[in-house]
């Protein structure tokens, strides 16, 4: 997803299944490996079953549900930021096709729209969900298959398994998002990729540690 960005949708998907050096000839159900590629292929069913643009599917099925009206796909210039947007540095973040991207990191959001998203789709009582308990339930089962050194990354459908989570990187940007055991759900960004930090954790964990340490919150209700 990050190679030949002249190319479109299609003409990528072409390649990559076509191209001997990218075909995939391992079992996915013997090892883990997280693929961008993946959710590329899944908007393009879901253009296809939908009869919709992915990103009008998406925003009539789970943003405008959510209460969300902000969230859109990225530009691929500085020039054509959208109102509010911030700046990714190193500025070149923009050269990557972010369009282009779409179902795996094209979209441009608000901490604050993020949370309204994962209250919708958390399981708890707090809001109504989107989705089906069992769906719900389905997306927090782990797969169980390992990755290659071994480990199990406790990965579901999408979604990381312990605590309801999952994070973003790439030039320019890097973002986690999170339901905590307590109920507690927080979503971080930075429009910059530091090398000490390159898949967010750490960000995480100063989140964390604020939410520990407030012993009061406010009354108002922001979403």
């Amino acid at each position: 997803m990050f190679m030949n960005v002249n190319m479109n949708h299609k003409q990528l998907i072409n390649w990559v299944l076509n191209d001997p050096a990218h075909k995939m000839t391992r079992n996915t159900n013997t090892q883990f490996e997280y693929l961008n590629f993946g959710y590329c292929l899944l908007a393009r069913v879901i253009e296809k079953v939908s009869g919709k643009p992915y990103a009008q599917f998406v925003k009539d099925n789970v943003l405008t549900p959510s209460g969300i009206t902000d969230m859109s796909i990225g530009a691929n210039s500085e020039a054509a930021r959208k109102p509010r947007e911030v700046k990714y540095y190193p500025a070149y973040a923009c050269n990557l096709n972010v369009t282009r991207f779409d179902a795996h990191g094209g979209w441009i959001a608000t901490p604050i729209d993020l949370v309204r998203f994962l209250v919708h789709v958390d399981g708890l009582p707090t809001r109504n969900d989107i989705i089906t308990a069992s769906s719900h339930t389905t997306m927090l089962t782990d797969s169980g298959i390992k990755d290659v050194n071994g480990n199990d990354p406790n990965y579901g459908f999408g979604w990381g398994t312990q605590n309801q989570w999952h994070n973003g990187a790439m030039d320019g940007t890097i973002a986690f998002v999170q339901v905590l055991p307590n109920g507690y759900t927080y979503a971080v960004i930075a429009n910059t990729r530091p090398a000490n930090d390159g898949f967010a954790f750490n960000m995480a964990g100063v989140v964390q540690n604020i939410i520990k340490g407030v012993s009061k919150w406010p009354a108002y209700d922001l979403f």
